[in-house]
């Protein structure tokens, strides 16, 4: 080949020779080193599908619920949410939108899980809750029993705990409670 039509692919074959590193990015993501090529611009969400990290991951996931019966009504307490994952890209907070750039540091803390949900018997009635009547105290929840058993006040409610008891909200409530009998015309 002679002329310009010889210096064209020779020029070609050096300029590809000295740009053959430039079109991939060297990163590290949670301690491996990987190499993408630069095709677009790189965001923190494109290395992590190069290394195959599992996106649900990034999802904080909610402890157990706890479900309990009062006097055979479900009732159900919800776990709390746990923490998003953490993004940093060298050192500083990022997010999956983050550009890239060659010799970057990508660490990604996973979400983690939520704290189950835990009720102990005195959060879920009041059984503080009390009136006065010729000088003897009375509660408001009486023959309170888990499980068909008398349970301390501090009790830690398991799943599928079954909490029975008799409410006393009215003055029928507390003459039936002591056996006084009670007509709707007395009162």
């Amino acid at each position: 080949i002679k002329g310009p039509e010889g210096i064209t692919p020779v020029g070609i074959l050096v300029k590809s020779l000295k740009d053959k590193f430039s079109d991939f990015i060297e990163l590290e993501v949670n301690h491996n080193k990987i190499k993408m090529l630069k095709t677009k611009e790189l965001k923190v969400s494109d290395a992590l599908a190069f290394v195959d990290f599992n996106p649900r991951e990034l999802i904080p996931k909610k402890g157990d619920n706890l479900r309990i019966y009062l006097n055979n009504k479900v009732k159900i307490f919800f776990g709390e949410y746990g923490e998003a994952a953490k993004v940093l890209v060298n050192g500083k907070n990022a997010n999956l939108d983050t550009l890239v750039e060659d010799g970057d540091i990508i660490t990604i803390s996973p979400a983690t899980t939520g704290k189950p949900a835990m009720v102990r018997l005195e959060e879920v009635l009041d059984l503080r809750k009390s009136f006065l009547v010729n000088g003897k105290v009375f509660y408001a929840y009486h023959d309170l029993k888990v499980q068909g058993e008398e349970a301390p006040r501090n009790y830690v409610l398991q799943e599928g705990d079954r909490v029975e008891y008799t409410p006393v909200n009215t003055i029928k409530d507390l003459c039936i409670l002591n056996n006084v009998i009670f007509e709707e015309n007395d009162i």
